[in-house]
């Protein structure tokens, strides 16, 4: 079970699986993440950075530079493909009480 904590400009993972992480930072950079690391097992992660708009020296600039400083991982923008469930229709069926 994986224990998250998150806000503006943080995260914390306790026994939190790569590919979950890789969950979060999609949802963080708003655009599709794949753990391609091959790394097995839950980690304890950490990390901080200057949330958009907000100016702090103590902090990494971007989530991007954090993660490279802090987790020692990177973000490589590559084309993959990507599961998309699209839904063309729905219809409602009278249900009985």
């Amino acid at each position: 079970m994986a224990v998250l904590g998150s806000g503006r400009g943080m995260l914390d993972g306790f026994r939190l699986p790569m590919a979950q992480f890789a969950g979060l930072l999609a949802e963080l950079v708003d655009r599709p993440v794949k753990d391609m690391t091959g790394v097995h097992g839950v980690f304890n992660i950490k990390l901080r950075w200057t949330p958009e708009g907000v100016t702090d020296p103590e902090l990494p600039t971007s989530i991007f530079t954090a993660l490279e400083e802090q987790a020692g991982l990177k973000l490589e923008a590559q084309k993959l493909l990507v599961e998309i469930l699209v839904v063309d229709r729905i219809e409602r069926q009278p249900t009985e009480n």
